[in-house]
């Protein structure tokens, strides 16, 4: 199904690029998923066919059952039967965002990267983005601990776990993305958890974020400056000059 609606051949034909490396990985499972139980049915309504064939002409008195014709057989066949319906209705939208992806990423090749200089361009620079309080709060978390985007099964909807008292929500965690400030590792499985990590100007806006953060020298004095990797570092008492 899925490659006839793409027109290829085979699934290796999908695009590479690595913009399309998540819905490439998801079409495939669900598309594995679905000739595998497809297989099964058909394996099944067979077996079950020739079965009915010998009681319609009369050949099955040597084959006397006694939990039936067909056995758990016509139980089993409904099952995959509405499995396979199922999985037939979600196909399409992962083929569709497929498509909406792959038209997207060939226009911005076919673009050359002049044009596509130009529309980075239109993103605020990383150090000059004004964050808020959440932000700013997120972009630490994500450096010092371990933030993973998940998604329970079933529910269909994202949520941020992190290994220290901060709450994050995905809006922010979009933004950040989105501003160049944050990795999203989308190797893993969401179920699993797609681990988010700092980019360089990411970090260097932490260590931005730390430092405004410390309190000032009273004047006349020399602080001991907290180095930048540990916002959680407690600043020696301040030495007074002579």
């Amino acid at each position: 199904m899925v490659c006839k609606a793409l027109e290829l051949s085979n699934l290796d034909e999908l695009d590479s690029d690595p913009a399309l490396l998540a819905v490439c990985r998801d079409l495939r499972k669900a598309a594995q998923r679905l000739d595998h139980a497809h297989l099964q049915l058909v394996q099944l309504a067979y077996t079950a066919s020739q079965d009915l064939k010998h009681i319609a002409f009369g050949t099955d008195d040597a084959a006397a059952s006694t939990h039936g014709a067909l056995g758990s057989t016509a139980l089993r066949i409904e099952l995959l039967a509405a499995r396979r319906a199922e999985m037939m209705e979600q196909l399409p939208s992962l083929i569709g965002a497929y498509r909406r992806l792959a038209e997207v990423r060939g226009a911005q090749r076919a673009a050359g990267p002049d044009r596509r200089s130009a529309a980075l361009s239109t993103t605020a620079r990383p150090d000059a983005l004004h964050l808020s309080p959440a932000q700013e709060a997120a972009v630490l978390a994500i450096g010092t601990g371990e933030v993973l985007v998940m998604e329970s099964v079933g529910a269909r909807k994202r949520s941020v776990a992190c290994s220290g008292p901060e709450r994050i929500t995905m809006p922010t965690v979009n933004f950040l993305v989105t501003n160049r400030l944050v990795h999203w590792d989308s190797s893993t499985s969401l179920l699993a958890g797609q681990r988010l990590s700092l980019t360089t100007a990411g970090e260097a806006r932490r260590v931005t974020i730390i430092g405004k953060h410390q309190p000032p020298a009273a004047p006349g004095t020399t602080a001991t400056p907290t180095p930048a990797g540990d916002p959680h570092h407690r600043p020696q008492r301040a030495v007074r000059a002579l």
